[in-house]
């Protein structure tokens, strides 16, 4: 699969801004809502209803073939768990059947099809904390599909005359990112980015609250909704470079949206000594999930996304092979190129570590991968993995001698391993230099 770092994105052939001024346009709502629950759509709409639905199952059909579906049996079922309940009963359920699938893509963001299904990506999975941080974003994205909210945004693109201005002008890194972005040439580019990038503010902030009527009604903890708004605040801060398509990014602005959360939850969001809730149970079932999320982020050269994603994880559980691995490999290729942080970062993140970032700082780098190397593989004596790893830095550091031990452990413990040639032709280089050494 073939993975391409969202941040590299461009719009084909005009601004962004002016890709955001057509959204926001049609983002206003000009026809009262008919929710799933009160009954059929509008009659000058159904027709466009039964497009919308069909251009979803026609979407939905190929970034499920595509392989951008994330495959974990266990956690599927625990996240089902969580979704179930939140889902509502209406009288569309033969048009509308919700189900949630996670999508292998490390931006953080949740979309709906509109016809109910829902997807999360590992990247706004990594970063929630709690099954009620979850349950408020599945909430949003529920309120979404009863409000009929594709549907109506898309007619208002329609009598707009805009719809058609947005084709060929996105490419979105939901696709591109799982190696499907042949998808956009389908013409589902207006629903595609209706589902990702927001519903313009009415539409949002009434999403945003019927995610909290369905946190009350299950009596789960409402506060953990502000805390999906910092967190990913904070989170745009940190990375506020490139184009990122995020669950918070849509309009109105993080800070309004938090301020009117905080509105509608009343006194419950001026109780501030609330202790931050620790969910175990969330963290453990999702864990894998979010070592893998950092190994793509590493794939995608988003380096620091991936120490981050790591840290958290050896906070908890610093006995982690896995996890001490993947923050080797980071950590090796931050010494490669130390500048590439400074692409990724926002300028305030950047000068708060530059020091230790510039290119004079490689062989601080090079020591801390090679300590995490040493860790995972104090952990797990026989997984080949961290040996080609470290053989790969011991090469940086004109290390010839322990390179090739490392890279012969590596082979010896896979001698089926994929990149056997790509191996070999580095220990074909690191001989003669061993062999130049000798007496």
């Amino acid at each position: 699969m073939k993975f391409i770092d969202p941040s590299n994105l461009q719009p084909a052939s005009c601004g962004l801004s002016a890709i955001w001024l057509l959204l926001a346009m049609a983002g206003c709502a000009t026809m009262p809502t008919v929710r799933l629950n009160q009954g059929a759509v509008q009659s000058s709409l159904q027709a466009l209803e039964a497009d919308v639905l069909e251009e979803s199952r026609r979407f939905k059909q190929q970034l499920e073939a595509s392989g951008a579906v994330y495959e974990r049996p266990e956690l599927q079922i625990y996240l089902e768990s969580l979704f179930q309940p939140l889902v509502p009963q209406h009288s569309e359920a033969g048009r509308y059947r919700f189900a949630l699938k996670v999508v292998q893509d490390p931006t953080l963001n949740a979309y709906t099809l509109g016809d109910g299904s829902i997807y999360a990506h590992t990247g706004l999975i990594a970063r929630l904390k709690t099954a009620d941080q979850f349950a408020f974003v599945m909430g949003h994205e529920i309120g979404h599909v009863m409000n009929r909210d594709l549907v109506y945004f898309t007619d208002a693109l329609h009598r707009k005359t805009i719809a058609t201005k947005l084709a060929g002008l996105i490419i979105t890194p939901a696709l591109a990112a799982v190696g499907a972005g042949g998808l956009g040439q389908m013409g589902l580019n207006t629903v595609y980015v209706a589902s990702v990038k927001g519903f313009g503010r009415e539409r949002e902030s009434a999403a945003d609250q019927e995610a909290l009527a369905t946190m009350r009604r299950l009596g789960l903890e409402e506060r953990e909704a502000l805390r999906v708004f910092e967190t990913f605040l904070a989170e745009h801060e940190r990375y506020d470079r490139g184009i990122e398509f995020s669950f918070l990014s849509s309009h109105p602005s993080n800070e309004e949206r938090l301020k009117v959360t905080r509105t509608f939850m009343g006194a419950k969001a001026l109780d501030v000594f609330t202790p931050e809730k620790v969910d175990n149970a969330f963290l453990d079932a999702t864990q894998p999930l979010r070592i893998d999320n950092a190994a793509l982020n590493i794939k995608l050269r988003r380096l620091y996304h991936a120490t981050e994603d790591l840290q958290i994880i050896l906070r908890r559980t610093p006995e982690d092979a896995r996890a001490r691995f993947h923050l080797a490999e980071a950590y090796r290729l931050i010494a490669d190129d130390p500048e590439q942080l400074k692409r990724e970062l926002s300028r305030k993140a950047w000068s708060e570590i530059k020091d230790v970032a510039d290119a004079g700082q490689r062989t601080y780098w090079q020591a801390r991968s090679f300590e995490e190397y040493q860790r995972a593989l104090s952990l797990d004596p026989n997984w080949a993995e961290p040996y080609r790893g470290l053989g790969l830095l011991q090469m940086a550091q004109a290390k010839s001698h322990e390179a090739l031990q490392s890279l012969q452990r590596y082979l010896e413990l896979a001698p089926s391993a994929k990149d056997r040639r790509f191996v070999l032709s580095h220990i074909a280089r690191i001989e003669p230099l061993i062999a130049a050494q000798e007496p």
